[in-house]
């Protein structure tokens, strides 16, 4: 993942758990007050902080982790630049709701912010896809994406979404913006299983085409040449210029790549 991504990844998860809060703030602060039997009744919501909190605990060392990899130079200053942004946004969006929930005691106020929140988080993802999209129209190639890990992402996204919806009955600024991220991913997903599977068929053609030489001489190796005197043989077994030059052309030439679903395919992209 480039840097940006690393960042973006930290911000929508962190609007995510501010939205959350939000919208959960008065429920809690009652179940809290009435004592264990209170707190049960709140497990929907502290379940889904939770994990959320979790997923932001995950995300969140990953860029500075990048950034201890990185060899000084124009990359590393990149990315520290990207590292002080997002601590700025992180700020900037979270002091608002520290202050308002402290001034008013209360998330109805902040009703229209935790809106905002939900589109940012929305905007966060498209923006954390859409280059690797256009780099896979522009080489149309998986590359190392794991096909496996988008597939599990979209199965969890989809069920967090309906548990959200239908478990808690959270406003659609909640469930709405992750279900944009696997979205996105979909696409990916359909973008590049159509480039893998017309790369299978065409590779499939090419092997159908190919005639390959049939016993006796031609699997020796023998070559046939018409001389002034007659017919004439000679053994190809050793090396030649042109030979070399055809070996070094076989090996320059780049892989096809494996079909759809085979065994190589899902050793490579999972």
């Amino acid at each position: 993942m480039s840097q940006l991504t690393l960042a973006l990844v930290t911000l929508s998860t962190w609007l995510q758990l501010l939205n959350l809060v939000i919208l959960h703030y008065d429920q809690i602060v009652v179940c809290v007050a009435a004592g264990a039997s209170g707190v049960e009744q709140c497990d929907h919501s502290l379940t889904t902080l939770a994990y959320i909190s979790t997923s932001l605990l995950a995300a969140a060392p990953l860029l500075p982790l990048a950034l201890a990899y990185t060899p000084p130079g124009s990359e590393r200053d990149s990315g520290i630049k990207i590292l002080i942004v997002l601590c700025i946004f992180l700020v900037a969006t979270g002091a608002p709701v520290l202050v308002g929930l402290n001034l008013y005691g209360s998330c109805a106020p902040l009703a229209a912010y935790a809106t905002v929140l939900g589109v940012s988080c929305a905007l966060a993802y498209i923006v954390m896809y859409l280059p690797q999209i256009a780099v896979s129209l522009q080489t149309q190639s998986a590359g190392s994406l794991s096909y496996g890990f988008l597939i599990l992402h979209i199965v969890l996204g989809v069920a967090s979404a309906i548990q959200k919806a239908e478990g808690t009955h959270e406003r659609i600024v909640t469930w709405a913006p992750p279900l944009v991220a696997n979205v996105m991913q979909a696409l990916l997903i359909g973008l590049n299983l159509y480039f893998d599977t017309r790369d299978a068929n065409a590779a499939a053609s090419e092997d159908g085409e190919a005639s390959p030489l049939a016993g006796g001489a031609a699997q020796k190796g023998v070559a046939y040449g018409t001389t002034a005197g007659g017919d004439q043989r000679e053994e190809s077994g050793g090396s030649s210029p042109q030979k070399d030059a055809e070996k070094a052309d076989t090996e320059a030439t780049p892989k096809p790549r494996p079909a759809l679903f085979s065994r190589d395919w899902w050793e490579r992209y999972l």
